[in-house]
């Protein structure tokens, strides 16, 4: 399951979607939010704006560069971990902070791919958030 960068384009989440689903979270101070193709880090930056740690996980190092950068000038940066990689080749388990929302904007068929992974990897009650 390599080349995901290849197979999964960069589709910004709308401003609005960010918000509105951070508040039906109610994503806060002590949670931590763990994106799968992060992109350019917003729902990570609006998550630790309102006291929360990100980790992004994201396999275009440009797209990484674009988050640490909006991680910065928000003042956050602190606390979101980038990890450039395939978040098929990340083993789950092993990331620290561990987190308590996973959120993936990916097509049908990679979240497909990529829930047998997550049932493995994530700690039960995990609360998994997906778009479209």
């Amino acid at each position: 399951m390599s080349n995901t960068g290849s197979r999964v384009p960069w589709v910004p989440t709308p401003s609005r979607v960010t918000e509105r689903l951070l508040n039906f979270l109610g994503v806060g101070p002590g949670d931590v939010l763990l994106d799968l193709g992060c992109g350019d880090g917003r729902l990570l930056v609006a998550a630790a704006k309102r006291g929360a740690t990100g980790v992004c996980i994201e396999i275009d190092r440009v797209m990484c560069n674009i988050t640490e950068i909006a991680a910065t000038i928000a003042g956050v940066r602190h606390r979101i971990k980038i990890l450039c990689r395939d978040f098929f080749s990340v083993d789950l388990r092993e990331v620290e902070p561990r987190p308590n929302i996973v959120y993936a904007y990916l097509f049908s068929s990679i979240l497909s791919e990529l829930a047998p992974k997550l049932e493995e990897e994530l700690e039960p009650g995990t609360i998994i958030v997906t778009l479209d």
